[in-house]
């Protein structure tokens, strides 16, 4: 697996390697929570935005694109 770096793991509560992940939900009138992506990513390859810059490009794309 290429460009892997230390993240934190939720379930252990200490560093491994692996990918940061980007998780966008929604929640509907009825309450129900609804995943609309989840984009893994590594700040170790090579030309990769900044985590401000991609946490910007989805509210971007989200804002942008029609409601379903």
């Amino acid at each position: 697996m290429e460009n892997l770096s230390l993240v934190r793991d939720g379930n252990k509560g200490c560093l491994v390697t692996g990918y940061w992940c980007m998780e966008v939900y929604c929640r509907d009138k009825d309450g129900i929570i609804w995943p609309l992506m989840l984009w893994p990513y590594s700040l170790e390859a090579e030309g990769q935005m900044s985590e401000n810059a991609q946490i910007l490009s989805i509210l971007t794309q989200f804002y942008y694109s029609p409601a379903w």
